[in-house]
Parts: C-alpha cells; sequence; structure tokens
C-alpha cells in the first residue's frame, strides 16, 4: 500500500487501522467497532445534560414537556441508524449507554433519581423519600412504548436484535444486485460478522416470539364471563397472527437474497415490546404482592393494563402547538401525568405533604401517589373536561340539521335538577343523557369517567337473593376490569340468566343465575332509543365502545359527503386527521383535570398549614 495511507507499513505512524468509516459506522474489527460506536454515542448523546437543566420561566412554563419530547423524539431516535447498521454484539456497549443516559435524563425531568447512584431511598423534590424499588419498576414501564403503558423511552439494548435483522434484509437484496457473490454466502454462516449477527439475532427473535405466544397462550386462557354474558380474557398487547419467523436453517444455503423474507423494523420490534410488557406485568404483580399494605389492592398491575388501553397514552403525542387549546401544559401539571401513568409520587404534594408528616398527620403512599387526593375530590371537573371534548369530536362531524345536544342538567339544586329531568322525560324518563341527538329514534350518549384505583371494590361473587354481580377488582388483569361491567349494568341494567333455582353467577365458568334489575336507561330503550354508554378512565384509557364511536365519526368526516369542523393546529407536528386530533384531545382533557386536581389539593393543603389548620 502507498505510505501516504494510514495503516500502510510504510506510513510514518506505523500503526495498524482497526476500522474504516462507512456511512457514519464503525467497519473492522468487532472490539475497535464497538468502541468506537460507544463514543460516538457518548458525544451524540452529551447535550442530554444540558437539556435537563432547564427551568420554566416568564413566558416558558411547559419546560417539562418540551424536555420529555425532546427526549423521546430526538434523543431516543439517535442510536437507532447503528443499532440497523452494525451487529448486536457490536452496539450492545452503546445500546447500554444510551439507555442509561436517557433513563438518567427522564429521572431527572420527573424528579426521580439516577438508579445507579441510589442504594435504598432517594431525595425527591422537598425532601420526601421514594422506595427504590418503585423507582426502577416506573422507569422499566417507561421504557415499554406509549400505546401500550410506558413513555416510549430507549429500550436499545433489547430492541437492537429487531433493528438489525430488518436492516439486514432489507440491505441484502441491494448489496446482492452489485456484489452478485453476496448473494452466496451462507445466510446461516458464523464466520462473517454481518451474517453471524444476522443469524444470532434472528435466532433470539424466534425463541422471543414463541415464549411471546405461550405466554399469551396462558393469559388467553384466563377468562371472566360478565353478568351481561360478554366472555372477556386476561389483557395483553395485540401481535399479529400472521407473524411467523422461518427456520432459516432449513433453506439452501446457496438461496437467492430476493427470496428471504422481509420484515418491517415495527413488526419486529413488536415482538420485543410484548415481551418487555408482558416482563413488566410480571414485575408489577411482584411489586404489589410486596405491597400487600396498599390502600388499593394490586395497584400497579391495574395502572400498567390501565394504560395500556387505546387513548391512555394519546395525551404524549399531543406536541405543544399555540394554536390548539390544551396542547400547552404547565410543568407542574405534565410532571404529574407521568409520575401518575408510571405509579411515581407525585412532586407537587411533597412539601405540603412533608409538612403535615412533621405536624404529626399519618401520610401514606396513598397520599403520595396523589390516589388519595384524586378520590376524595369531587369528579365533576374531570367528568365535564372530558364530556366537553367528546361531545366537541361529535359536534365537529356533525351538521347543523343533525347536531348534538348536550344534556341539560338544570341549576345545580333539587328543583332545578327535577325540573330538567321533566324536559328530557321524552328521551329517558329518570335519567337525563349526557348527549342527544334528535331522531326518530333518538341517539342518547352517557359519559362515565371513573377511577380504576378503589381502595375498595365488588369481588363479583353475587349472592343467592340477588343472583350475580359485577365485578369491580379485576383491573388486574382485565383491561377495565375495575370499571366496565359495572358500568354496563348501571346504565343498561341486568338480563336474567339461567333458571331461578341455579346458584350465582360462576365468572370463571359462565354457568350461574343473574337476576334481572332496571337500568338508568330502561325507558330510552323501551321507547326504541339508541343507547351509547361511552366509558373511560382517569388514566385517559378510552373503552372499545369510544373508539368505535371515534372511527366511525372520523370515517363520516372524511367521506365525499362528509362534514367536519374540527380546528386543527398550525404546526408541523399536530395531526391534520380527525382520528388522532380528538383522540388525543379527550385522553389530555381527562389526564389534565386530574392534575389540575392534585395542584389544587396541594395549594389547599398549603393554605391549611399557613392557617394552622393543621
Amino acid at each position: 500500500a502507498p505510505a501516504d495511507i494510514p495503516g500502510s507499513p510504510a506510513h510514518p505512524s506505523r500503526q495498524a487501522i482497526h476500522t474504516i468509516k462507512v456511512a457514519g459506522t464503525y467497519v473492522g474489527q468487532p472490539e475497535a467497532s464497538s468502541a468506537g460506536t460507544l463514543a460516538l454515542m457518548r458525544a451524540r448523546l452529551a447535550p442530554l445534560k444540558h437539556l435537563v437543566t432547564a427551568r420554566d420561566g416568564d413566558k416558558v412554563t411547559n419546560v417539562a414537556q418540551l424536555q420529555l419530547n425532546l427526549i423521546r423524539l430526538c434523543a431516543c431516535a439517535i442510536p437507532n441508524h447503528w443499532m440497523r447498521c452494525c451487529p448486536p454484539d457490536e452496539t450492545r456497549a452503546a445500546a447500554e449507554y444510551a439507555d442509561d443516559e436517557i433513563e438518567s435524563a427522564v429521572s431527572t425531568v420527573l424528579h426521580c433519581i439516577d438508579p445507579a447512584t441510589a442504594t435504598t431511598a432517594a431525595p425527591y423534590g422537598g425532601g420526601g423519600q421514594m422506595p427504590l424499588d418503585r423507582i426502577l419498576l416506573a422507569l422499566q414501564c417507561a421504557r415499554l412504548d406509549s400505546r401500550t403503558g410506558g413513555l416510549g423511552t430507549s429500550d436499545y439494548l433489547r430492541r437492537r436484535f429487531a433493528t438489525y435483522v430488518s436492516s439486514y434484509l432489507d440491505a441484502r437484496p441491494i448489496i446482492s444486485h452489485v456484489c452478485p457473490a453476496v448473494s452466496t454466502l451462507p445466510i446461516t454462516s458464523l464466520d462473517f460478522p454481518s451474517t453471524a449477527g444476522f443469524i444470532t439475532g434472528y435466532r433470539h427473535l424466534r425463541t422471543t416470539l414463541a415464549s411471546v405466544r405461550q405466554r399469551f397462550a396462558r393469559l388467553d386462557a384466563d377468562s371472566r364471563t360478565w353478568i351481561d354474558g360478554t366472555v372477556v380474557t386476561a389483557y395483553h398487547p395485540r401481535l399479529s397472527s400472521a407473524l411467523e419467523l422461518p427456520d432459516l436453517a432449513a433453506r439452501s444455503d446457496g438461496a437467492q437474497s430476493h427470496t428471504l423474507p422481509r420484515y418491517p423494523q415495527r413488526t419486529l420490534c413488536a415482538v420485543i415490546n410484548a415481551s418487555a410488557w408482558l416482563d413488566a406485568l410480571e414485575d408489577c404483580h411482584r411489586f404489589d404482592a410486596d405491597n400487600a399494605g396498599a390502600a388499593v389492592p394490586r395497584r400497579e398491575a391495574t395502572r400498567l393494563i390501565s394504560c395500556s388501553q387505546a387513548g391512555a397514552g394519546a395525551f404524549l403525542m399531543r406536541l405543544p402547538d399555540a394554536t390548539v387549546r390544551g396542547s400547552t401544559i404547565p410543568s407542574a401539571d405534565f410532571r404529574t401525568l407521568c409520575q401518575r401513568r408510571l405509579g411515581l409520587y407525585t412532586s407537587c404534594l411533597t412539601v405540603a405533604l412533608d409538612a403535615c408528616e412533621q405536624r404529626g398527620l399519618p401520610i401514606a403512599q396513598h397520599d403520595r401517589l396523589g390516589d388519595k387526593a384524586i378520590n376524595g375530590h369531587n369528579a365533576t371537573q374531570r367528568h365535564n373536561e372530558g364530556l366537553a371534548a367528546i361531545y366537541t369530536a361529535i359536534r365537529c362531524a356533525s351538521t347543523t340539521a343533525n347536531a348534538v345536544r348536550m344534556g341539560d342538567k338544570g341549576d345545580g339544586t333539587p328543583s332545578g335538577k327535577a325540573e330538567a329531568g321533566r324536559r328530557h322525560a321524552h328521551l329517558n324518563d329518570g335519567h337525563i343523557p349526557d348527549m342527544y341527538r334528535v331522531g326518530p329514534p333518538h341517539i342518547l350518549y352517557e359519559w362515565k369517567c371513573y377511577t380504576p384505583f378503589k381502595t375498595s371494590g365488588a369481588q363479583g361473587n353475587g349472592s343467592l337473593r340477588h343472583g350475580g354481580a359485577a365485578s369491580t377488582t379485576d383491573g388486574h388483569s382485565f383491561a377495565f376490569g375495575n370499571t366496565l361491567e359495572a358500568l354496563r349494568a348501571l346504565v343498561f341494567g341486568k338480563k336474567a340468566m339461567g333458571q331461578p333455582n341455579d346458584p350465582p353467577l360462576d365468572r370463571r365458568t359462565g354457568q350461574g343465575r343473574v337476576d334481572a334489575s332496571p337500568g338508568h336507561y330502561d325507558d330510552a330503550l323501551a321507547k326504541g332509543n339508541i343507547v351509547h354508554l361511552l366509558a373511560t378512565e382517569s388514566t385517559g384509557a378510552l373503552s372499545p365502545d369510544v373508539i368505535r364511536l371515534l372511527r366511525e365519526l372520523a370515517k363520516t368526516a372524511q367521506g365525499t359527503s362528509g362534514h367536519d369542523s374540527t380546528v386543527y393546529g398550525l404546526s408541523r407536528a399536530s395531526p391534520k386527521s380527525f382520528f388522532p386530533h380528538h383522540l388525543a384531545a379527550i385522553s389530555s382533557a381527562i389526564v389534565c383535570a386530574d392534575a389540575r386536581s392534585i395542584r389544587n389539593h396541594a395549594a389547599s393543603l398549603a393554605t391549611q398549614l399557613s392557617h394552622g389548620m393543621i
């Protein structure tokens, strides 16, 4: 080699070159490539230490929201290129570093701690103490996808296999077209770094997929029969049943590149995400078992299940936009939203609760999690905020000739409520609908937004006298298991099932008796009106009926004769279609109402402390 080329024996440095750079990645000896990728990752993520020091000012009051979005959408995306281009063994150190740095940044933004520097407990907010096991569980959940209970932060240590396999299968046909000899390389060979990294990652994905399917099958075998006859199974994220990862060892080594299966990165990452979610659920169950004295039984498993439902993470996708009402969330409220989503103590309550504790009041985790403030606060604000958001969605897809109207509940006095009930009796005698569309038939909407974090509830065992009953304690395993079954019974009533001499309904076998009882809308149903129950939870989770309604509205609005008066945001990051816009608006309205309730509770405690009332 010429003497002026580094690595040449005649070069003045007389040093070997262990790697070269190709498309920004290191190619060469695995150890040197790994070290180079790690150094590059350190440099690319260095701005995080400056980002987390930002604070609110006079003009910018949503710094926490901006910080977390920059971490999620920018910092978490940086390692992806190297994870796709380099074999998993060479990116392990870089992936681990990126995950740890991003986790540390998230911990700082959420007033948490860096677990690497903690021992048993950590300084938190105004000086309180948070158990380390709760912090570690929260940060584990934060790495989950935002649609399955997390914040969607970095988890490249798990996902690097999926990213590389997807990239390899995409790139091999293109490279083979330029260099036909590549197509003859044995796909399962361990003699070449690229094929060795591919087959190792592919086998890991096959093993993970088989394990996920087995674990899903065990959850599917756990079923309950509700009192309306609906059969539900234990919740888990969806994974396409059509996804198959064939054994490549059975293929001919000389197979052409274009005959290899191709998988999008999202499809393969879904396998890893499902496995991570199942691991998180198991850890939540273990945490709950060790925390048996908690005021809310099985709270963390219930939280993960509820936060994994459609809509629960939609508020995270709603980026700040000055032209979208409610999209800019003050830091104190946004931090509370994320802390409650992950099961952390709420920092805005810390100072007041610490002072109360110092004055002799008993303060438990129920207080610090914000559950006591939410359960003790009037839920009308949360109900009204969510109702206004769903009303806006329905109204935007309706014409003036067929408009939806809000039910008039009167002026709040007993006489005012009675008068409002008489005016709406032609729709439904005995209960005023939250919204209605004039028919015939009239379409009535009942909006419900309940918390899944209940200190006590019905087991659903029923009684010999009244037959089967709804459960409000199944939320740790079943979607909406603490709310939806009871709400259906409340709204639609119970229909008779079984024989008069049968025992109460056995929810596991589906055998037994349910006695008929009226619901709030029996009169409306008897008149032939259509009743929709729009059930939601305080986590922002929307029941399947709400999702179905939004999709139907979106289809109507986007049709050739449709109507859509939605005011979409002008920012490039704001959604420009009906469904994601209103999904995020409804979710954000619900969770922000609870965040404001917690902030108001903190202010109330501070006032009582200042005036010696505590």
